[in-house]
C-alpha cells in the first residue's frame, strides 16, 4: 500500500514506493477517493482508480465520503517520487455535513496557503535586472491549476500581490506581443522549413492595423489572441451531440463536420494555437536533424549544430510569447475577467493598458467604465477614463505634457462629432493635468471587480 500525507495548509502528497504499484495520474487530471475506513490515530483508509492507499490525515473525513483530489505533478521525495495532489472538496451523507463544512473550509485555506507559496516563488524568479526566469513558464502553469474557481477564496491582498507580480513579468519582456511575434515570424531559419511555408500572413491575421480599429468590431481584435482558446475549444465541443443525442447519423456527421470546420478555422487565426503549432513543428524539424544521415562528415555536422541552434532560440521565442499569452489568462482567472494584450499595430506607442468595468444595477441602472492608460515615444503618457451611464458618455483626458494636453484639448469637436456620426451622446469631455486627482478612483485598477482588462 502506498503511504499517503494529508497536511493541514499544505499539498496532499502520495509518497510512492518502489515495491508498490504506481498510480497513473497525470497533472490537472482530478481523481476521486472513497474514504473506506477511518481510524482513531487519524490514518483513514482511501481507495483511489481500485488501489487502497493508507492515509495519515489531520483532516476529519467522514466515512464513506468521496473525496476530490486535482493532481498538481510529480516530484521526487525522499522515499521516491512523490504524486502532489491538491484538496478540492468532499461529498458526504447529511449526518456529514458538518464535517464536510469543516473540510471545505480547511481545503480553502490550504488553496490560500498554495497560492501564497507559489506568488512567492514567482516573485524570487522575477530576477532583480528585468530580466525574465525561465521558472516563471512553470509558475504560471502552477498557479493556473491551483488557483480556485472562485478566486474571490484567496483573500484581496494575496490577489492584489499575485496581480502586480504578474504585470511585472510581461513588462519584463521590454518588448510587445507585436515585435516578438514580428520577429518570430520573420526568422530565415523556419522559412527553410515547408510546413510553415504559410506563416507570411499570420501577423495581419492576428494584428489589426491602428488607422483600421475603428472599423473593426472590439470583439473580433480580441478573439484571437489566445488568451481565449481552451474556452472557444471547449465551445466547440460541447456543440457535437452526445452519443446517442443526434437524431440520424446524419446530423450526427453534420455537426461533425460543422464542428472540425469551426476548430480549423480556429487554429489557422489563434494566436496560441498558431504557436503551440510552430512549436511543435521546431520539434518536430529538430529531431529529424539530430538524427539525419548528413551530419556524418565534419562541415554537414557542423551545418546541422549551427540550424539546430537557430531552432533553438526560435523554440526559446515561442515558449517566451506563449508564456506571456498564459500570464494573461492566468490574470483573467485572478480577477475573474477576460484580461489580454489589444492585437494592433500602432507606431509610436509603447505600451498600454485598457480596462473594462461593469458596475452592480442601481437606480439608474449599470454603469459601464473604461480605463485607458498609454505611453507614448513623443507625446508621453496619457490617462483616458470613459464611462457610460444610462444612454449617456462622460469621457475625461489626463496627460503628463502641457503639450500634449493642448493637443486633446484642441480635438475634443472631433471626438464629439465622431460620438454622433455612431448615434452616441457625449454628454462631457474635458482634458485634466496629471496634478489633479479627480480619475483617481478610476484609475486604480486593483478595485475594481468584474474587470475585463486588455493590455497592448
Amino acid at each position: 500500500m502506498d503511504a499517503f500525507r494529508v497536511g493541514i495548509g499544505e499539498p496532499i502528497f502520495v509518497l510512492t514506493r518502489a515495491e508498490d504499484r504506481f498510480l497513473q495520474l497525470r497533472p490537472g487530471e482530478e481523481v476521486r477517493a472513497q474514504v473506506v475506513d477511518v481510524m482513531p490515530d487519524g490514518e483513514v483508509s482511501l481507495r483511489i482508480k481500485g488501489n487502497l492507499i493508507q492515509a495519515k490525515s489531520s483532516l476529519d473525513l467522514p466515512l464513506n465520503a468521496t473525496v476530490t483530489f486535482r493532481v498538481l505533478g510529480q516530484q521526487a521525495g525522499e522515499t521516491g517520487t512523490e504524486i502532489r495532489l491538491q484538496f478540492v472538496e468532499v461529498s458526504t451523507t447529511s449526518e456529514g455535513a458538518t464535517t464536510s463544512q469543516n473540510v471545505t473550509t480547511t481545503s480553502q485555506n490550504a488553496s490560500t496557503n498554495l497560492v501564497q507559496t507559489l506568488a512567492q516563488e514567482l516573485a524570487a524568479n522575477l530576477s532583480v535586472g528585468g530580466q525574465v526566469s525561465q521558472n516563471i513558464t512553470a509558475s504560471v502553469e502552477q498557479l493556473l491549476k491551483a488557483l480556485p474557481d472562485d478566486p474571490t477564496a484567496i483573500p484581496k491582498e494575496t490577489r492584489d500581490q499575485l496581480q502586480s507580480l504578474l504585470q511585472t513579468s510581461l513588462r519584463n519582456t521590454d518588448q510587445s506581443i507585436q515585435n516578438r511575434v514580428s520577429l518570430l515570424l520573420n526568422q530565415p531559419v523556419l522559412e527553410e522549413i515547408p510546413q510553415l511555408l504559410d506563416l507570411n500572413g499570420v501577423k495581419e491575421q492576428i494584428f489589426t492595423d491602428m488607422e483600421k480599429i475603428v472599423q473593426i468590431p472590439l470583439r473580433t481584435t480580441l478573439e484571437d489572441t489566445g488568451v481565449a482558446m481552451e474556452a472557444r475549444l471547449g465551445v466547440l465541443a460541447q456543440s457535437l451531440p452526445s452519443e446517442g443525442e443526434a437524431s440520424s447519423p446524419t446530423d450526427s456527421v453534420s455537426a461533425s463536420m460543422v464542428v472540425k470546420s469551426s476548430e480549423s478555422t480556429l487554429l489557422r487565426t489563434d494566436l496560441k494555437a498558431k504557436l503551440l503549432q510552430i512549436k511543435q513543428t521546431i520539434l518536430d524539424h529538430d529531431r529529424q536533424l539530430a538524427t539525419s544521415p548528413t551530419a556524418s562528415n565534419g562541415m554537414e555536422t557542423k551545418e546541422v549544430a549551427e540550424k539546430r541552434m537557430e531552432l533553438g532560440q526560435s523554440l526559446q521565442n515561442v515558449d517566451g510569447l506563449l508564456r506571456d499569452i498564459e500570464t494573461f489568462q492566468l490574470l483573467s482567472k485572478l480577477t475573474n475577467s477576460f484580461y489580454t494584450f489589444l492585437p494592433v499595430d500602432w507606431k509610436g506607442l509603447n505600451e498600454a493598458d485598457i480596462a473594462f468595468k461593469r458596475s452592480r444595477s442601481s437606480s439608474e441602472g449599470k454603469s459601464y467604465y473604461c480605463l485607458v492608460n498609454l505611453d507614448f515615444e513623443e507625446r508621453g503618457k496619457v490617462t483616458i477614463v470613459a464611462m457610460m451611464q444610462g444612454q449617456d458618455f462622460f469621457v475625461s483626458f489626463k496627460a503628463d505634457s502641457a503639450e500634449f494636453r493642448s493637443v486633446l484639448d484642441n480635438n475634443l469637436q472631433e471626438l464629439q462629432q465622431m460620438f454622433q456620426q455612431q448615434g452616441l451622446n457625449l454628454k462631457m469631455a474635458n482634458v485634466l493635468s496629471s496634478e489633479e486627482n479627480h480619475m483617481m478612483p478610476f484609475e486604480r485598477l486593483e478595485s475594481f471587480e468584474n474587470i475585463i482588462n486588455i493590455r497592448i
